[in-house]
């Protein structure tokens, strides 16, 4: 009896050893780094984002159009807050399309982003053509991208490098913060301008070299991109 139950345990074993083996054969090239990343909105008791406006205008050489952003933050607390702030400028088309019968079709609904612009902007992509931008702190492996590098997300890799521009480190807000982005659609062959706005703001004191896109923004709001432009 003994020799049966010793068999069996033996069986379901190597049985397990074999599934775990294909489950990790089958895995192995299929990447999505995008599963935790956060695509609802956030809002924090430690502050108030408030009179968030968007404004145009046109690029001084005459390149290409600006949208240009400014709120206030408002801290509700009795400490100083020390925050890392990015505002992601796109234009992102729904692929969704309806067939004859008015019903989506299968593998439809996903979004194409044509333009891309964060502030603050990577020092090697400022100031280039929209097609030698790297946006390197953006691209994520999704196993299913065209691009070898990646595919494009609104959401930093490294949220650390939203910095205040003045001072080189995290914005720090003791009682409120006057904040304004900047971000520049420079003139191309099928140009487009944005269409949304992605506000993200994280804490700089909980992010560190190991939890670094794992920990949600205090603050994340998609605004989107209305009224004529000049």
């Amino acid at each position: 009896m003994r020799k049966k139950i010793a068999l069996a345990a033996l069986i379901v074993l190597a049985a397990a050893t074999i599934f775990a083996q294909n489950t990790q054969n089958t895995g192995s090239n299929q990447t999505d780094e995008t599963i935790a990343l956060p695509s609802q909105s956030f809002r924090t008791h430690l502050f108030d984002v408030e009179k968030f406006s968007i404004m145009f205008g046109y690029e001084h050489r005459g390149f290409g159009e600006v949208l240009t952003t400014e709120f206030n933050l408002k801290n509700k607390t009795d400490d100083e807050l020390e925050l890392y702030i990015y505002a992601i400028a796109t234009y992102e088309v729904d692929d969704f399309n309806k067939s004859s019968f008015n019903l989506p079709r299968p593998g439809e609904g996903e979004v194409t982003i044509l333009n891309f612009i964060p502030y603050p902007i990577a020092a090697e992509d400022n100031d280039k053509p929209y097609s030698k931008m790297k946006h390197a702190n953006f691209l994520y492996k999704t196993g299913k991208e065209s691009n070898p590098l990646g595919t494009l997300q609104k959401f930093p890799r490294d949220p650390k490098l939203g910095i205040d521009p003045t001072t080189g480190g995290p914005y720090k807000l003791k009682d409120s913060l006057f904040v304004k982005t900047r971000h520049v659609s420079k003139y191309r062959k099928n140009y487009v301008f944005f269409n949304h706005v992605t506000l993200l703001i994280f804490d700089a004191k909980n992010l560190t070299d190991e939890k670094g896109n794992l920990n949600p923004p205090l603050f994340r709001q998609v605004y989107r991109v209305q009224g004529k432009r000049k």
